[in-house]
């Protein structure tokens, strides 16, 4: 094998002139044939990162796209190892720390690295590096593996079909991405393991029941499994979204819906609702034997607590539950994650925006008078000469004197508030895009078909019969307004203002506008709002996406970063007692026959009904406040915590009220109301909003604590991979060179180099054009030490670094149009230097002396 990868002095010269990408053809492809490597099962240029979205002003750009340079798979759909390819007078181990950055990112045992005739091999597996002949072969790695996996899955050797490398299905419009590959494997991997509860997590947009698609495909057409059921919540829209994914499976799926249970099919599809009707002695769910389902996939399970799908769970609990969410773990949602445990793969919103899968956004936030002050006070309304309106038919409303902003269009409604923020958004949408897609979240139906009013009227003169629509699940006969508003092809609606409809699950790609009319407390709900704006949609040239908050929802940002507060560790004693009595609200009297509910843990209900005198008792509960839920025909249903007691005799009572219509709120006319403060946060890093000054600060910062001074950076910098490497570690920490030339220096005829030194070092700024005049006037000698053909090349070099800056400093760049044109090919220009390594040492002098002070 040495002796094949033999080349001469005089040849190693030649390839030194090279492109990289005819290198790898030359050197690095024929050592994978020689290693029987199919060329099937060979990546090149695997992209890793698309490149963040970068907000310039109205228009957006993309940060350079991450690539490994090979990517190994075994039968096509399971990655095994990445290469990454050096030119050949590199060090062969020079790219094994970019291997093993991007083969953790893939998930893969195997990082190489070679220069063409060494090779560098990393197996995480033993965490060892050796220096290695050849490659090994396609089957020499996948029984690596394997003896690893079997570890855990004795299994594995004897399956006669394997669904870990049972081929995915093919789709030439739709090929995974790494992130999905990564999460079907880490799923069926635990489905091997025999763990029968799973947890998937990944943002909205990034393919979800996309990735559940490819992972039932491999496990029913492997044989591995029988039967599915995937479960969706409430709107019919999601199960047939749902449906429609799994194509693939044609006449083998089928719906489940009221009056028709399938059973000769694969893949079933229904709604929890739907699953739970009938009576509580025949769920429809009970038509199917317990053990009919091998594996039930909860869509969106965070959704729905344990009201709905825990008795559906429980009855089929010999099946594998495999949950789905876009959430990561909250205080809100940890009893879902105390169900189905961690993640075995998690991809969220950041990452997905950072590697550019996902739209980038910007923050808008919009207070009025009253929403700033928080609330509003009766009295003082009065006082400013608004008139104030009771309902007539509740004269036994208690009244009080001051309202919080959450309570806007609740208790109390402010017509005039209504009127301001619509009138501000009007103008914000005009300025911005009137027909860009928008979706506006309200505090009931009532709000969404005021405020579907005021922007209906507001641009009428656009000549749209429908251009605003509501779009609630109230309004049941008009599905069309809905599809439209999803269509990226047509133009109306172009405002959807909605309640809870549009907050998960519904794809509509082309929003650029994501309103806040409602407040919010819940993160995980905040998390999926914000989901709906994140997709990317070539169609309508949507790349990013504006959130507008005009009751401060985007505080929400922060807690999104964080985790949930967890109690202390241990075991719990379930030893305390809860006993509780129901009585009528008005009458006080007892209520017989209310049903009880506690959940002492995740995923498990205790229920029964209070006695004649409202009584009921639970034991064997926790030490710590629980939730109880109670509810009887006729009255409203009430959810609280309820906190067990050491002592049995110890009474909580539980207050219902009886159910009537909804009371209207006090109206609020005529009072001034304003536009107080309006700022636009559009730089995310570190986890939190920033505006531009603490973008400026945070960044300072984050770049001194890497670089000690000027002179560091410059030497850095004038180092290709260095500067790579070290632009990378910014990136993680949200700090990018385009966002602080464009949005914080406004500059876009400055070198990286610059914007990073006057930032962290208050260095003044010089202009690329500045720079390379100075080459000019200051290193005559060094340009007039060269030959005349050659120095017509180096001012044409240093008129490129004008143009593109460092990054266009390099050997590739003779490749470049213009150079090719005007030199009649590369190898004439390298001629004009005498050698190829003479070339490569005057531009790596040019990236020294352009930096010169």
């Amino acid at each position: 094998m040495e002796e094949k990868r033999y080349i001469p002095p005089e040849e190693l010269l030649k390839i030194k002139g090279l492109s990289e990408d005819d290198t790898r053809v030359k050197l690095f492809d024929p050592q994978l044939k020689t290693s029987e490597w199919k060329e099937e099962n060979i990546r090149r240029n695997y992209c890793i990162s698309k490149g963040k979205i970068i907000i310039e002003g109205d228009k957006t750009k993309r940060a350079e796209p991450k690539f490994a340079d090979y990517v190994l798979f075994y039968k096509e759909s399971f990655p095994i190892a990445v290469i990454e390819a050096k030119r050949e007078y590199k060090h062969p181990a020079d790219g094994i720390a970019q291997a093993k950055h991007y083969a953790q990112r893939l998930g893969v045992n195997f990082a190489y690295s070679t220069n063409g005739r060494g090779i560098e091999e990393f197996d995480f597996s033993t965490n060892l590096q050796r220096s290695i002949e050849s490659f090994p072969t396609s089957e020499e790695l996948y029984e690596r593996v394997k003896s690893i996996l079997s570890e855990n899955i004795p299994a594995l050797v004897t399956l006669a079909e394997n669904p870990l490398t049972y081929p995915v299905y093919y789709d030439p419009r739709k090929i995974p991405y790494f992130y999905q590959l990564n999460a079907i494997k880490s799923v069926i991997l635990a489905i091997l393991k025999g763990q029968k509860r799973i947890l998937l997590t990944m943002a909205t947009g990034t393919g979800k029941t996309y990735a559940a698609f490819q992972i039932v495909w491999k496990l029913v057409k492997s044989g591995y499994l029988k039967k599915v059921l995937y479960l969706t919540d409430r709107a019919e829209v999601l199960r047939d979204q749902a449906y429609n994914e799994f194509r693939g499976f044609g006449d083998a799926r089928d719906k489940i819906i009221e009056g028709k249970t399938p059973k000769a099919r694969e893949i079933y599809f229904t709604t929890y609702q739907t699953l739970y009707t009938g009576d509580e002695s025949k769920r429809l769910y009970q038509v199917y034997p317990p053990d009919f389902f091998d594996l039930i996939i909860i869509d969106e399970c965070h959704r729905s607590g344990f009201g709905t799908w825990h008795g559906i769970l429980k009855y089929f609990n010999k099946a594998i539950h495999l949950g789905m969410t876009a959430t990561p773990k909250r205080d809100d949602n940890i009893d879902t994650y105390a169900y189905f445990g961690d993640p075995v793969y998690e991809y969220d919103m950041s990452e997905a925006i950072e590697d550019g899968y996902l739209a980038n956004y910007l923050v808008q936030r919009v207070y009025t008078n009253i929403d700033r002050a928080g609330g509003i006070s009766l009295e003082e309304a009065k006082l400013q000469g608004a008139e104030i309106y009771y309902p007539e038919e509740e004269p036994e409303r208690i009244i009080k004197d001051y309202y919080n902003a959450s309570e806007f269009e609740k208790g109390i409604s402010i017509p005039p508030r209504t009127k301001e923020i619509c009138k501000n958004l009007a103008k914000i949408l005009e300025t911005f895009g009137p027909t860009d897609k928008t979706i506006i979240y309200c505090v009931n139906i009532d709000h969404a078909e005021d405020v579907k009013k005021e922007l209906q009227n507001h641009f009428a003169y656009l000549g749209y019969s429908n251009f605003a629509a509501r779009i609630v699940a109230e309004d049941k006969v008009d599905k069309k307004q809905l599809e439209n508003f999803k269509d990226s092809e047509k133009i109306v609606p172009v405002i959807a203002t909605t309640v809870d409809l549009l907050t998960t699950g519904v794809d509509i790609p082309s929003v650029k506008n994501i309103v806040f009319l409602r407040t919010l407390s819940s993160v995980v709900l905040f998390n999926q709002i914000i989901g709906r704006g994140t997709r990317i949609d070539e169609t309508s040239s949507k790349y990013y996406f504006r959130i507008i908050d005009y009751t401060g929802a985007t505080r929400l940002f922060s807690k999104l970063k964080e985790g949930p507060r967890l109690p202390p560790g241990g075991l719990e004693s379930f030893d305390y007692f809860l006993k509780g009595q129901v009585f009528d609200a008005e009458t006080q009297l007892p209520i017989e026959e209310a049903k009880v509910i506690v959940i002492p843990r995740p995923n498990e209900q205790i229920q029964e009904r209070t006695d004649k005198e409202g009584f009921f008792f639970f034991d064997k509960l926790p030490r710590r406040p629980i939730t109880l839920i109670v509810f009887k025909s006729g009255y409203i249903r009430r959810e609280l915590k309820a906190s067990p007691a050491e002592e049995p005799s110890k009474v909580f009572y539980v207050s219902l009220y009886k159910e009537r219509l909804p009371k209207k709120p006090i109206i609020i006319d005529k009072i001034p109301i304003y536009i107080e403060t309006e700022e636009e946060i559009s730089i995310e890093a570190g986890g939190k909003l920033l505006k531009k000054a603490e973008y400026r600060k945070y960044s300072q910062k984050g770049i001194q604590e890497k670089i000690v001074n000027l002179e560091d950076l410059k030497r850095l910098w004038i180092d290709d991979e260095k500067r790579i490497e070290f632009l990378n570690d910014l990136s993680t920490l949200g700090i990018s060179i385009q966002i602080i030339s464009s949005t914080i220096l406004q500059r876009s005829d400055i070198d990286g180099f610059d914007v990073l030194s006057h930032i962290a070092f208050d260095a003044p700024i010089i202009s690329r054009d500045e720079r390379a005049k100075a080459l000019l006037n200051l290193k005559q000698k060094f340009i007039a030490s060269y030959p005349p053909e050659a120095r017509e090349v180096i001012l044409d070099l240093i008129d490129q670094y004008r143009l593109g800056g460092i990054d266009d400093l390099k050997p590739e760049v003779i490749k470049l149009p213009r150079f090719e044109q005007k030199y009649k090919g590369v190898k004439n220009i390298i001629n004009k230097f005498g050698k190829p390594d003479i070339f490569h040492k005057t531009i790596n002098k040019l990236k020294e002396l352009v930096y010169v002070p």
